[in-house]
């Protein structure tokens, strides 16, 4: 696989994580800059984890800053999501994800849209295998349900 393909993947799976473009394009950069700094080959399955470990010391340390809560905040969209990069479809899938938590939506991401086995998930992660297999099956039923409840919503009102 080369460079490219593995920037791809690892910028969908940062976005995956993240929900927000910027912090995607941060994480890719610092994890493939670490990774380049160390002069290790950089691997689909190397670049993921990095990119997940700085993920998980981010939202850490987010916990542990306090937020002011005088700051201006009238000029932030409510989705973080820019709706180029968004699939247009009648179901949205992109919405019924960000409902799963980031577990869930980790394994989802992993298994359905990179293909990864449950056993290469869990060494990704470092969860047991059937961790990362109730992770998945839990995930598709909330993703299901969501996905249902907005079909009903646009029966009702004849479509978008």
């Amino acid at each position: 696989m080369n460079n490219e393909a593995v920037l791809h993947a690892g910028y969908r799976y940062a976005l995956s994580l993240s929900h927000n473009e910027q912090t995607a394009e941060d994480l890719i950069q610092d994890a493939w800059i670490r990774l380049f700094e160390r002069k290790k080959e950089i691997t689909k399955p190397l670049l993921l984890t990095t990119i997940r470990n700085l993920f998980i010391d981010q939202y850490r340390r987010q916990k542990l800053v306090v937020f002011d809560g005088g700051a201006d905040m009238s000029n932030i969209s409510e989705s973080a999501y820019p709706l180029d990069l968004a699939i247009q479809s009648k179901i949205d899938i992109e919405d019924a994800l960000k409902e799963l938590r980031i577990e869930e939506r980790e394994a989802i991401v992993l298994n359905v849209m990179d293909g990864y086995t449950a056993k290469e998930i869990s060494k990704f992660t470092g969860k047991p295998r059937g961790t990362i297999l109730s992770l998945i099956h839990r995930g598709k039923h909330k993703m299901l349900e969501y996905l249902s409840k907005d079909l009903k919503k646009e029966k009702a009102s004849g479509g978008r």
